[in-house]
């Protein structure tokens, strides 16, 4: 048996498509030709880019609740994300509470301990 029908058997792919791929790695020219199967920039939006404004609000909503040294790379809020969660609802805005920690991370802020919180 050879390379290419061994490695079809056990990948469960045509011989064809090996042979071909195979053939692509080997001349980069023919790489350039392959067509893309999404549109560049296809796909689903980010909600951050959907909601307009959705960053700001969530700043503003931790703003007050923030603690630390403004010197220091990271901050802290005392406001957990399900709070800040029903602050956006009420302004209308739809996120998810692992997007809002994914937001504040980005915006070098994060969630202080259970332990150490403070009442909002």
């Amino acid at each position: 048996m050879g390379r290419e029908s061994k490695i079809a058997e056990l990948s469960g792919t045509s011989r064809f498509l090996i042979s071909r791929g195979e053939s692509e790695l080997d001349n980069p020219d023919l790489q350039a030709d392959i067509k893309r199967v999404r549109h560049k920039g296809g796909g689903r939006k980010k909600e951050v880019d959907k909601q307009a404004g959705l960053v700001s609000a969530i700043i503003q909503i931790v703003e007050p609740h923030t603690l630390g040294d403004p010197m220091k790379p990271l901050l802290w809020t005392s406001k957990s994300v399900r709070h800040i969660q029903e602050e956006l609802k009420k302004q209308g805005f739809k996120a998810s509470h692992e997007l809002i920690r994914q937001i504040l991370k980005a915006q070098d802020s994060a969630i202080q301990g259970e332990k150490n919180r403070i009442s909002n």
